[in-house]
């Protein structure tokens, strides 16, 4: 009976945390990569435990980054001609490897990244900040600003 139990609270709070994800999905925020509104196709900008998630592709490909997707993985690989970026599902860290100086860094990052809808979201503020990008939060207008160099 305990498992049974154990079984049906796991299930509960799996459910819980699937809807919770899902109810912040109508929050309309907005993404500004260099002056320019980012359009996102399918999946939308969530916000996360106090936390913007970003569907991938739609900001790293308008920043001329390449995005490569390691399904056995599940890890997204952001690259340009300095960085190349590998952010895993569920992971709370990045690595960011510096291609001028040959060298590699590990971040911790407080909000995973994760498969939502077939989609994978992605920490916006962090993963930019890898790439040297400044983003700017907008409360009021939910608006992530990203001024990019590069």
């Amino acid at each position: 009976m305990n498992m049974l139990k154990k079984v049906a609270a796991e299930l509960i709070a799996s459910l819980m945390l699937f809807a919770s994800v899902n109810a912040f999905a109508a929050d309309n925020i907005s993404v500004v990569l260099n002056g320019e509104t980012v359009v996102f196709d399918n999946a939308q900008p969530i916000i996360y435990e106090d936390r913007t998630l970003i569907p991938v592709r739609a900001v790293f490909e308008k920043a001329k980054c390449e995005v490569i997707w390691d399904e056995s993985n599940k890890t997204a690989i952001i690259s340009n001609d300095e960085k190349i970026v590998s952010i895993t599902v569920n992971q709370k860290k990045i690595q960011v490897y510096n291609i001028n100086s040959d060298s590699q860094d590990d971040i911790s990052i407080d909000v995973p990244a994760m498969i939502i809808d077939g989609s994978i979201m992605i920490p916006l503020r962090a993963v930019s900040e890898a790439f040297n990008a400044r983003v700017d939060w907008q409360s009021t207008t939910k608006t992530a600003n990203i001024k990019w160099e590069g």
